[in-house]
């Protein structure tokens, strides 16, 4: 009997989804990312404000942040966790699978939405598959198709709350480390300002081609190194006045007081040539500060002698002889090389005689910059100075200017006149109380001297002899040491006063250093030799101080100090001859220049000042 053959069962197709419960899937999916999304962005608010807590937290342990900037942090980060977190949720994949789930769940559909899925999918198969899909349409539609929003985490809703309220607590309560943070603001703002002030004595210094290449060189350097320094903000103002006084410790080691020695003695060169024709071109240059084009000019001169006829060169020999006096004592150098070319036109020698021009022309080129160097490196000291006494006092520097101003605040006085040492203030366009170093009034040889020219004038400050009593009166005097004048006062007073210096006549009525003396007023005639006046001297540089006394005295006014003044260890006299103490103020003023004390450009007047008192220059 024949085998029967098997006949195969055709797959059951999987059956389509309704349509109802597709649509119902869809909008569950919907609804529950959203639901994600927000409980992420819970998660998120509380991860922001976690953070804008610990920061705040840190900023009163250390000076890191300024409260503005913490509540800029706090409401950057809050909002950067709620948005992340909500699109983390949002974004993250939700298959229908864990939609259809998380239905049967919420609705008690018993995994019916569950097993319709699988069945319209394919993941499987029932012969029964049409009669489930519908039981669980109307099951669906029976419970209203409705999902509920789950409530919120209540642990992270206070959570989120407790966060928020520490952080408003930090953000109001007064924070130590503020006042920290804004000093090292206002100093890192000052160093700023600092570098760029070094920064502008930079340029200055870089804008000079008159200088010595080598120290120019060395300034920028050091300049350029403390712009640096300062520029880099991360020292405070005490290391910052270490890292100036520093930059000034270095270039103080390039100043050079040969230099201002030399350079003292052209105005005299400038006189001596500007009275000869043949040399008054180089003088006038001197006399304008022109040092190089004034060597060219004497150079030029130099190629020149040999077509001078012989009174001619007897002339000019003689001229550079006077020339030599005239640098003598200032430049010994240029002295021989001016004698040199006198010598040798003497002789007839004019090739020397034009070689030794030559040398002193390069002398007088190389003064002329040295000078110039070492005016540029005091104002630059000048400049550091105050910068430095800026930057210690505390607020911020003030932009700065190409004029130098006067050291450590002291006024500096523009009409041609030179500052009083040690702080002293000095008598306003030569007439009142002599300068004074060390805070004792000066009387040099009885002269009254205006420092606006730098020679002595027919206005200036003048000098008062000690007297008695009290003095009313006119007097005439006449002579080369000093004018006398003598008056009757109506106390039965007599007084005595030195009269104005310089050419001609004129009538100066002197001011007494001392209270309750009435000078007279005289004329007088400039002191060219003859012994010295006693000076009033009752401190002198370095030495104890003094005590005033004074004697009352008959008449309206009280009487002056007369004879000696007594003090700590002093047994003399307060009166002292003048060529006794001018070395001393000497020394004391060439200190302070040396120091970097006096501003360059009123350097040239002190210098001026004493070279025209000294006594070994007027006898």
């Amino acid at each position: 009997m024949p085998e029967a053959t098997a006949i195969p069962k055709s797959p059951v197709a999987a059956p389509a989804l309704p349509a109802g419960l597709a649509a119902f899937l869809r909008r569950a999916r919907r609804r529950l990312r959203a639901q994600r999304a927000a409980l992420w962005a819970l998660y998120g608010l509380l991860v922001g404000l976690g953070v804008a807590v610990v920061a705040a937290v840190a900023a009163r342990l250390w000076p890191l942040l300024l409260p503005e900037q913490i509540g800029l942090l706090a409401g950057v980060a809050v909002a950067g966790g709620v948005v992340l977190g909500a699109l983390a949720g949002a974004a993250r994949p939700l298959p229908l699978r864990v939609v259809a789930a998380r239905c049967d769940r919420e609705l008690g559909l018993r995994e019916r939405l569950t097993t319709a899925l699988e069945l319209a999918t394919g993941a499987a198969s029932s012969p029964l598959a049409p009669l489930q899909l519908a039981e669980t349409t109307g099951r669906l539609d029976a419970a209203g198709g409705a999902l509920r929003f789950p409530r919120p985490d209540r642990r992270a809703l206070a959570a989120a709350l407790a966060l928020a309220a520490a952080l408003a607590l930090l953000l109001v309560a007064p924070n130590g480390q503020t006042a920290v943070i804004q000093q090292r603001a206002a100093n890192r703002q000052a160093l700023q300002q600092a570098a760029q002030r070094v920064g502008q004595l930079q340029a200055q210094v870089q804008s000079r081609n008159d200088l010595d290449p080598a120290v120019k060189q060395a300034l920028q350097q050091q300049l350029a190194q403390l712009q640096q320094d300062l520029a880099n903000g991360d020292v405070d103002r005490a290391q910052a006045v270490a890292q100036i006084a520093a930059a000034e410790a270095q270039l103080r080691q390039l100043q050079d007081p040969n230099a201002a020695r030399a350079a003292a003695g052209l105005p005299n060169l400038a006189d001596e040539f500007k009275t000869f024709d043949a040399t008054s071109d180089i003088g006038k240059r001197l006399a304008a500060g022109d040092d190089a084009g004034a060597g060219q000019a004497l150079k030029g001169l130099g190629a020149q002698l040999a077509n001078l006829d012989p009174a001619s060169r007897a002339a000019l020999a003689q001229k550079y002889r006077d020339a030599a006096a005239s640098q003598a004592a200032s430049n010994p150098q240029l002295a021989q090389q001016l004698q040199d070319a006198a010598d040798a036109l003497s002789r007839g020698d004019t090739a020397a005689a034009q070689q030794a021009l030559d040398r002193a022309a390069d002398t007088i080129a190389q003064t002329g910059q040295q000078v110039a160097t070492q005016n540029q490196l005091g104002q630059t000291l000048s400049g550091l100075g105050q910068l430095k006494q800026d930057v210690a006092s505390g607020p911020a520097p003030q932009a700065a200017n190409a004029t130098p101003g006067a050291l450590a605040g002291s006024p500096v006085a523009l009409n041609g006149t030179a500052p009083a040492l040690s702080g002293t203030p000095l008598a306003p366009n030569g007439q009142g109380t002599p300068v004074a170093l060390n805070g004792s009034p000066v009387a040099l040889n009885g002269t009254p001297i205006a420092l606006a020219t730098g020679q002595p004038s027919g206005t200036g400050t003048p000098v008062i002899a000690p007297g008695a009593g009290q003095a009313q009166g006119q007097g005439q005097g006449q002579g080369q040491a000093q004018g006398n004048g003598n008056g009757n006062g109506g106390n039965n007073g007599s007084g005595g006063g030195i009269g104005q210096s310089g050419s001609g006549g004129g009538q100066q009525t002197p001011v007494a250093p001392a209270t309750g003396q009435q000078p007279p007023t005289g004329q007088g005639q400039p002191n060219n030799g003859g012994d010295y006046d006693p000076v009033y001297a009752p401190t002198l540089p370095g030495g104890p101080a003094g005590q005033r006394q004074q004697v009352p005295g008959s008449g309206a006014a009280p009487a002056p100090p007369t004879g000696a003044t007594q003090g700590p260890g002093a047994t003399g006299p307060s009166s002292v001859p003048y060529n006794q103490v001018y070395q001393q103020y000497v020394d004391a003023a060439r200190q302070a220049l040396d120091n970097g004390q006096v501003p360059p450009d009123l350097r040239d007047y002190i210098r001026q000042y004493f070279s025209d008192l000294d006594p070994n220059a007027n006898k």
